[in-house]
This record gives C-alpha cells, structure tokens and sequence, in this order.
C-alpha cells in the first residue's frame, strides 16, 4: 500500500502519546480519515463556489456524503485523505498557485495509486489556463516533476527495502489485478454476465463503473474540461488494472462525478429523488455488510 495514510497514522499516534496497542491505532486511524474528510469538504465547497451558485454546491456534497460507499470516509482507509489532497491541489491550480497545487498532487501520489494520474487532469488545467497556447507555457509547469518524483522516490525505497521497484504494483496479483486493455472488464462482463448468479459481486461491481463512465460522458458538454479530464483518465486507470471488485469505493475519490450528478439533479426533480432515496438505501444496506465483515468493496 502507498506510505501516506499510514505514516499520518504512525506520526499522530506517536505525537500524542498513545498507547500502542489496537484500540488507540484503530482510533487514531478514524480520527484521521474523519478530519481528513472535514477537510476535502471545505475545499470541495470552496472549489465548487468558484463556478456554481449555493444550490448546486449543496446538492453535489449531499450526493457525495450520501453515495453507497460512503462510510469508507470514516473508515480506516485512505479515501479521505485522497479527496482532500486532490480537491486542495485542483483549488490551487484554479487560484495559479500551481507549486502548492502539485506539491499537494504529489503527496496524493504517495496515498494511493490512482494519484499517479492526477498530473494529466492538472496539466490539462495549466493548458486550458492559457488557452492551449505554447507561448503562455512558463516556468511553473515545472512543478509537475514533483509528481512522478515522489512515485520515484516511493520506488526507489521498495528497491532498497524490499528488492524491487515494483512491489506496490506486483502485490496487485494477491487481488488478481494486472495491468490490460481499458476494455477487458466490458468485455469479460458481457461474456460472462448471464452465467453470473444474482448474489455474484461483479454485476453489481459492473454498474459501478457505469456511473463514472456515464458521468465522464455526460461531462463533455457540462463540465471544465480538466474536471472531465479527471474522470476520464480515473475510468481508464481502473479499467487497465481490472479494478471492479473495488469500483464502488473508488468513485467515492471522483470529486467530478457528483457534480454531473449535482447538474443532473438539478434539472430533474425526479432523478434528484431517485439518486437521493437508492443512494441512500444502498448506503445503509453497505454498511451493515461491512459490519457484519461482508465484502462491499
């Protein structure tokens, strides 16, 4: 796993005194994911205000804080952490602070893997900025080298501590995950699906991938385009690792997906009531599963 989240873990736990054992890390861990998430709403909220009126800033949180998987925000997981850190580094980015924005994009990368593709929606940011143009292109860019350097430096201490640069990608096979074509997951469905029984994961796995993928179409004609661009390149990064077992939970990171949703909901009442009632619904079903130590993503 990536160092962030559990170095926070190990560096609170130390500064308050805690005693070591797994209740005060199990609490500290929840209290991290919980201020974590304060802090990506604040931003979230922040980000939104730069483009939207009240009404859609309030819709696109309730639809974040009310998604199926919600309760991995609060959970000892790296979630929160992640959507604060790159909702932080898009509100940079958009207020031209673009060394803050990429510092915040790099410690993104060393939360979780799919912070390796968090340059690509940013540069797309920089370059719309200027208009696309070459000649605006300045100095700053360089920051984004802090991205792939911190994945860098993160590979270069798997190397000495462990014998190979690849490790966080070569223990994806324990989750039988391995890099393929973008495709191979619909394609695998369509094949497999009618064999499939109703209590089998993947069908309900597969309609979460729909949602982002929709939401990355539908966001073409309504969104920033490096808000798109996010989307987008989240869908791909998933489908290359064939991350379907853990599609719901990692939607909850895609901060523009719930603005589609909020711009959708916005426009119809009915889509409004029926995201609000099944999300719902699905979200207090999850997190009795997750109690009951079913998997749910």
């Amino acid at each position: 796993f990536f160092p962030l989240y559990p170095l926070h873990i190990r560096a609170i736990h130390a500064l308050l005194l805690l005693p070591a054992n797994d209740y005060w890390w199990l609490v500290t861990a929840i209290a991290i994911s919980n201020v974590a998430l304060l802090i990506a709403l604040t931003y979230f909220r922040a980000l939104l205000a730069m483009d939207f009126g009240e009404d859609l800033i309030s819709r696109a949180i309730t639809y974040l804080l009310i998604f199926p998987t919600t309760f991995f925000f609060s959970g000892v997981y790296s979630e929160s952490s992640f959507l604060a850190l790159t909702v932080a580094a898009y509100y940079y980015a958009r207020t031209n602070r673009w060394l803050l924005a990429c510092i915040l994009a790099a410690l993104a990368t060393l939360t979780r893997s799919q912070g390796m593709i968090l340059a690509l929606p940013l540069l797309v940011e920089y370059l719309h900025e200027r208009n696309f143009r070459l000649q605006k292109i300045g100095w700053n860019i360089t920051a984004f080298a802090l991205v792939p350097t911190a994945l860098l430096a993160f590979a270069l201490f798997l190397k000495l501590k462990f014998g190979s640069w690849t490790v966080m990608f070569d223990v994806q096979s324990i989750w039988e995950r391995h890099l393929m074509w973008p495709w191979h997951p619909l394609a695998w469905f369509l094949r497999y699906a009618p064999s499939l029984s109703p209590e089998h994961h993947d069908k309900l796995d597969f309609g979460f991938l729909l949602v982002p993928l929709g939401a990355a179409i539908a966001g073409l004609t309504r969104l920033r385009i490096s808000y798109s661009a996010y989307i987008w390149t989240s869908v791909g990064f998933f489908s290359c690792w064939g991350m379907l077992g853990s599609i719901p939970r990692f939607d909850l990171v895609i901060f523009p997906l719930f603005i589609v949703l909020a711009l959708i909901g916005a426009r119809s009442r009915a889509f409004h009531l029926g995201y609000v009632v099944a999300s719902s619904m699905l979200a207090a079903l999850f997190m009795v599963m997750y109690s009951q130590w079913n998997w749910v993503a």
